[in-house]
């Protein structure tokens, strides 16, 4: 979950990530939305953005990819339209106008994490072995770690695998796509050697 703040001419400015209004029953999150319930009813100036996913969370598609396999929870058919963070800043700046606003903003690609994963691949130049992994994994896995993780721990765990089988989508926003991300991480590593 992310969470920024900053003052701008009198406004509230708040970066609270779009999941967290859909999680509100997960700890990481619960804490985030009393913020925003408080903010609303508080009378200040505010406007809070919320992205739905950012660019450098899918570069992890990336680095399976990489490695020769991408895992998956359920079909691939979940969608989402991560944002890259030049586009959600200029959203910000354009933002500051606006006040006692929430904005929900996502990336120009709405695609399913099957796509995501075919997109890697495809900058990789390899053949495509995915992994699909039963949501009854997922759901043991939670199960057990809440039982032997403490709370500080488990609490980045469930949301992760939480947010892995939510469709988040949000107005499409801005112009860098996932592929050229995926291109950039490429030639960021092909530079280092």
């Amino acid at each position: 979950a992310c969470y920024f703040f900053t003052v701008t001419r009198g406004l509230l400015l708040i970066l609270i990530c779009f999941t967290c209004s859909k999680l509100k029953n997960l700890r990481i999150c619960e804490a985030k939305e009393l913020f925003v319930e408080a903010l609303q009813k508080s009378g200040l100036k505010f406007c809070i953005i919320r992205p739905n996913g950012f660019f450098c969370d899918m570069s992890e598609v990336y680095y399976m990819a990489k490695k020769g396999r991408i895992y998956l929870f359920g079909n691939g058919s979940i969608k989402s339209n991560p944002i890259h963070g030049e586009d959600l800043a200029k959203v910000c700046v354009n933002s500051i106008n606006y006040e006692d606003k929430e904005i929900e903003i996502g990336g120009p690609e709405t695609l399913t994490q099957n796509e995501i994963a075919l997109i890697a691949f495809n900058v990789l130049g390899k053949s495509p072995k995915i992994t699909y992994i039963p949501d009854c994994i997922r759901l043991m896995i939670l199960s057990l770690a809440k039982l032997v993780l403490n709370k500080k721990t488990f609490g980045p765990i469930e949301f992760f695998m939480n947010v892995m089988v939510l469709e988040m989508i949000a107005p499409e926003y801005g112009k860098h796509t996932l592929k050229e991300h995926f291109e950039k991480l490429k030639n960021e590593k092909l530079l280092e050697t």
